[in-house]
């Protein structure tokens, strides 16, 4: 298909030359044939990389690429930006990279052809190119799509993680139906109609006694058991929280930018995967969407969205079939509105976020600190316990590379792999109560838009590129994906075993078996629009999307106008829409 009229949602991000150390060319007089590679500062970060890298070293300790050399070195940089249109002339040889534009650069000549990789056969014979999920595999090639210029990265997901501990110590869980609990327990037994101004819900309180609800996903006996399935009962248990000594919603005051996590998350598991993908594949299903006038303007009720808050209104909705041709669409989700307006309630509502959140000296590890210390003091310094973290779920490996569990440790002597947080299940409703039997398979949005490639300008050396393929080859082999997934508790979008792999902590042992029975929502889409647009879809933090512009200011996330008091959860909306005039027309 042959598109007639440019798309002009947003212009490219400007990629930043990294301040990480730049390597020269290979040396010609080396006896070890060098691969030289740039990994992303950030996420999962290179520890994994350097492990993998010394195993490939060994196991090539006797082999040569090249007359007279022998042996390979991983030589490795960490730094932002690092894929940019000036690649031809870095010496960078295999890029470990996020959110980055794969497809213009395969257009660009770039990108190495590292099809050989992909017909790389397991143990069970099964190449590659057939276990990587076929979602992903459209957007690891070019126009021609038996040539293969990209690998699936890591993944990270957008939400909230929950400190268990804190959730216990005050019992902010949900309880069950009187009907559903067991005989034996009355009503003074768990706290009954606790009453907040956002509506009132049966809490089990800190007796811990009461069988705890369904959860989102509607099933007794699952690690939702008790968390909240509607923003109005999330806005409840921030409130329970907030009356009981625990901050509820924790961010960085820093990086406050980070609530487009959590904006990303709700959104998605709101709107449920079948709607949610719609936003890459335009594959035709219905999807809510606010309803739009005549003039094209979003249509707004006078009703309030959420109880006891009357200045976020509910909108008018309608279903629209999602295709190529209507895509514009798609960012008027009723789903992405309703995470945006819980973020404006929050943010409004007094003590429903952490004082973190509003001191601008607090960045993301400090913050994270925060609710690992589970209330214990740093130094002289009170520490308010924490109930959730808004974060990116590479937060925990980020964490500790950063010192903040021996810095845990030190305080508290105690092992911070052993602190009971956990990735939440998100709300799946505005406002109804999940009920047994009633639930949803919990939705996650994958961030990270994380790849793998290799740097086109190798390709008349054959030492590099046969040197390339075996590492690569090697790193995406059965054994390794193990190892880094061990390494880092970040997945890959292929079909490997996870089973009998032990992680360190509790936090990345739940989140890989939230992962394998939730449905991820990758950034992959096989049509013409995706390909060509992707810096302008993607649903990531610096993405188009969290960018609104209101008077003539460019804000790079949903918080700062709403706190700088120039724009509504609606005005937000109606800032970040896409439009049929600029839109892909057939």
């Amino acid at each position: 298909m042959k598109m007639k009229k440019a798309f002009c949602l947003a212009l490219c991000a400007t990629m930043v030359v990294p301040a990480a150390t730049v390597f020269t060319a290979c040396d010609p007089n080396s006896k070890t044939t060098v691969i030289n590679c740039a990994v992303h500062n950030g996420g999962v970060r290179w520890a994994w990389l350097e492990e993998a890298g010394a195993r490939f070293s060994a196991l090539k300790e006797n082999e040569s690429y090249a007359e007279g050399k022998t042996g390979v070195k991983i030589e490795i940089t960490p730094g932002n930006g690092l894929a940019n249109e000036a690649m031809a002339t870095d010496a960078y040889n295999i890029y470990f990279v996020e959110r980055t534009d794969t497809y213009g650069f395969i257009n660009s000549d770039l990108l190495l052809d590292i099809s050989e990789v992909f017909d790389m056969e397991d143990s069970n014979g099964v190449k590659l190119k057939d276990r990587i999920y076929p979602e992903m595999m459209p957007a690891l090639t070019g126009d021609d799509p038996n040539k293969y210029y990209v690998l699936p990265g890591w993944e990270f997901y957008a939400g909230i993680s929950y400190d268990v501990e804190s959730f216990n110590k005050i019992g902010s869980w949900f309880a069950a139906p009187a009907a559903d609990q067991p005989d034996h327990i009355t009503a003074k037994d768990y706290i009954v109609g606790y009453p907040t101004k956002y509506g009132t819900a049966d809490m089990l309180g800190p007796q811990l006694k009461a069988k705890k609800s369904c959860g989102p996903d509607g099933k007794y006996g699952t690690n939702d058991d008790g968390l909240p399935t509607s923003l109005q009962e999330m806005l409840i248990l921030c409130a329970y929280q907030n009356g009981n000594g625990v901050e509820p919603i924790h961010i960085t005051g820093k990086h406050i930018g980070y609530v487009n996590y959590m904006v990303a998350g709700l959104w998605a598991s709101l709107a449920g995967y079948e709607q949610m993908k719609t936003i890459y594949t335009f594959d035709g299903t219905p999807v809510e969407c606010i309803k739009l006038d005549e003039d094209g303007n979003m249509m707004f009720t006078d009703e309030p969205l959420f109880e006891g808050i009357n200045y976020i209104k509910k909108p008018v909705t309608e279903m629209v079939p999602m295709t190529m041709a209507n895509g514009y669409r798609s960012n008027d989700m009723a789903a992405k509105y309703y995470a945006t307006a819980f973020l404006q309630a929050i943010n409004t509502e007094v003590g429903l976020m952490s004082a973190d959140s509003r001191d601008g000296s607090v960045n993301h590890t400090s913050a994270e600190l925060n609710l690992l210390l589970g209330g214990h003091k740093l130094g002289d310094t009170d520490i308010k316990r924490k109930g959730m973290i808004v974060d990116g779920t590479y937060w925990w490996i980020e964490c500790e590379l950063d010192g903040k569990h021996v810095d845990y440790n030190v305080v508290t002597e105690m092992d911070a792999n052993d602190r009971d947080i956990r990735f939440m299940p998100l709300p799946t409703s505005l406002n109804t109560t999940t009920t047994e039997g009633n639930g949803e398979k919990n939705t996650m949005l994958e961030c990270a838009m994380s790849v793998t490639y290799v740097n086109n300008n190798i390709k008349d050396n054959p030492e590099l590129v046969d040197a390339c393929i075996d590492f690569l080859s090697f790193l995406y082999s059965e054994e390794e994906l193990r190892y880094f997934t061990e390494n880092t508790g970040s997945m890959r979008p292929i079909n490997y075993s996870t089973k009998g792999i032990e992680l360190d902590s509790i936090f990345y042992n739940d989140l890989l078996e939230r992962r394998n029975n939730s449905n991820v929502v990758y950034f992959a889409g096989d049509n013409e629009i995706f390909k060509h647009n992707r810096s302008g879809l993607k649903v990531e933090l610096s993405g188009f999307v969290f960018k609104p512009v209101i008077g003539g200011v460019q804000y790079h996330d949903y918080i700062a106008p709403m706190r700088n008091g120039v724009a509504t959860a609606k005005e937000i909306i109606e800032a970040t829409r896409f439009h049929k005039s600029s839109w892909f027309v057939q």
